[in-house]
């Protein structure tokens, strides 16, 4: 470890345990609060001694973003540019060795410091790479720094190799992977190349030997990729393009190839599971398993459009379309027998039900596992099952879509009825507010299993701040968290459903009470 192995006793990394060794130790007794202080004074001071001596560091990367005779944002030069810069990352200047034994310990210590504290941990967004050092570095997050053209560049090789641990780096690869895949970031990025260079100076392929090489769906063909690189070659050749650039746009044409072949190899290999989540997908809609015929039709939909000459793609996104246009998503259906007498809903049916009720959405995995055993008629299960619903966060949406509804407060959050001249108060944070009460109320009352009639004469409501000034409770403790329960609000004329504001509020003009109005909520509502 750099700050205790005794190694490289030179340079920055001497001045950088010295620093260390010098951070006072945090004590329990009546000084604690001056030492914490101490602390991280100093420790903000090691950490502006690293910024400035990695700075003093830096390398710059002499590979040019620009060459004369191609475009200014050629994605071949840029990248040569990203991996340049990427290689840098934990490297640093050193001093010219001279053969002494001092100047090779000083090299050794500055070359490890650096390779300890990189000048970058991971590169996040960049501009267009052509433009100056101080306006390259903002822009589009991930971009590779093309201008007009879609491509990512990965550069975290510190933050992999330094901080992440190997579960950490197996997330970030998937992720980048998953950039890579989802989007089809390859074909599009070529797609884009050929754009921009047909219709860019100095435009290579507006010449009549690329007109094979137009922006469709087959400019990324393994034959049309090694043609096209060829000819633009043998262009760059032509056109006196310095010679040291050849080899870089060889690499590049042989890298998207390479890139385009292995992103088709995995649409391929996915297509077999992507089928079967589709089939996944239809039974969750449906909200039941999907009989033989039902799986049969699916997949002989997808074939009619691949048949059609659409992708795989194409004919994937039709075919979830059907499914959710399908009357089977639409309408809820039972499997009931015609007749006066009453039938017992099936296990999946009654998952439906349930978690519709309560949670206003699909049953989720352990839900749908009961129905698949078909055990959910069970009166333990059935009440465990229910028990955990309410236990679950997503027991919110029975307080926001039935209660939201029954009581008529639902779209509360965009009640334009209230003049803000005349009442300045009346800010968005408030009506969230406002909203926000009876939903924690009803929530609360469901979850502890409460009375009904505390809808009526409950004497506790829920506020945050901002509503406990609107109705002038005093303020919450500082442990107390945005959001609170009050008891005895009784004593401030709140409590229940009927002094909330949200329907004092939604019950009124937009300049006056209107008891009339309040009355009939009442009656109807309540």
């Amino acid at each position: 470890m750099i700050l205790t192995d005794g190694r490289n006793e030179a340079g920055p990394v001497a001045e950088l345990r010295r620093r260390w060794n010098a951070i006072p130790v945090p004590g329990s007794g009546p000084d604690r609060d001056r030492l914490r202080a101490g602390v991280r004074a100093a420790c903000e001071d090691l950490r502006e001694f690293i910024i400035a001596e990695r700075g003093k560091h830096a390398l710059g990367s002499g590979i040019p973003a620009r060459v004369k005779g191609l475009h200014s944002s050629h994605q071949a030069v840029i990248l040569r540019k990203n991996r340049d810069l990427a290689s840098l990352r934990r490297r640093g200047k050193l001093p010219e060795p001279d053969g002494t034994v001092e100047t090779a310990q000083l090299r050794d210590a500055i070359a490890r410091f650096c390779s300890v504290f990189p000048d970058a941990f991971y590169v996040s967004e960049r501009g267009r790479m052509f433009l100056p050092p101080e306006k390259r570095n903002k822009g589009r997050h991930l971009s590779a720094g093309f201008h007009m053209m879609l491509g990512y560049f990965r550069d975290d090789a510190p933050l992999y190799e330094l901080i992440l641990e190997p579960e950490d780096q197996r997330t970030l690869d998937v992720m980048w992977h998953e950039l890579e895949f989802l989007p089809r970031t390859p074909v599009r990025q070529f797609a884009d190349f050929v754009y921009l260079e047909r219709g860019e100076s100095p435009s290579f392929l507006q010449s009549e030997e690329f007109a094979f090489a137009r922006q469709d769906a087959d400019v990324t063909s393994e034959a049309k990729m090694r043609r096209l690189a060829g000819l633009y070659l043998d262009k760059v050749r032509e056109a006196g393009i310095d010679e040291e650039i050849h080899p870089v746009i060889e690499e590049y044409f042989a890298g998207m190839s390479a890139r385009v072949r292995r992103l088709e190899n995995e649409e391929r290999e996915a297509q077999p599971r992507q089928l079967e989540a589709l089939l996944r997908l239809a039974a969750r809609a449906w909200q039941r398993p999907l009989s033989q015929d039902e799986r049969d039709e699916l997949l002989a939909f997808y074939r009619a459009r691949r048949a059609e000459d659409l992708s795989h793609q194409e004919a994937m996104r039709d075919a979830f379309v059907s499914v959710l246009v399908s009357p089977r998503f639409f309408f809820r259906s039972t499997a009931a027998d015609p007749g006066p007498e009453p039938t017992l809903l099936t296990h999946h049916e009654l998952a439906s039900r349930l978690s519709y009720f309560l949670w206003s959405s699909l049953p989720d995995g352990e839900l749908s596992r009961h129905a698949a055993a078909g055990d959910l008629h069970n009166r333990e299960v059935l009440l465990a099952q229910t028990r955990r619903l309410l236990r679950d966060p997503r027991i919110r949406r029975l307080a926001t879509e039935f209660g939201g509804h029954w009581l008529d407060f639902r779209r509360f959050e965009s009640h334009q009825g209230v003049d803000r001249e005349r009442f300045p108060s009346f800010t968005d944070e408030l009506r969230q507010a406002m909203f926000e009460e009876p939903v924690r109320f009803m929530t609360d009352l469901v979850q502890r299993d409460g009375s009904i009639m505390e809808l009526v004469d409950g004497t506790h409501t829920f506020v945050n701040p901002v509503l406990a000034r609107h109705y002038g409770l005093p303020e919450a403790g500082p442990s107390e968290g945005p959001w609170r329960r009050v008891d005895n609000a009784d004593r401030f004329g709140r409590g229940g459903l009927l002094s909330m504001s949200v329907f004092l509020t939604a019950n009124s003009p937009g300049l006056r009470t209107s008891p009339v109005k309040r009355g009939y909520w009442v009656v109807r509502r309540v």
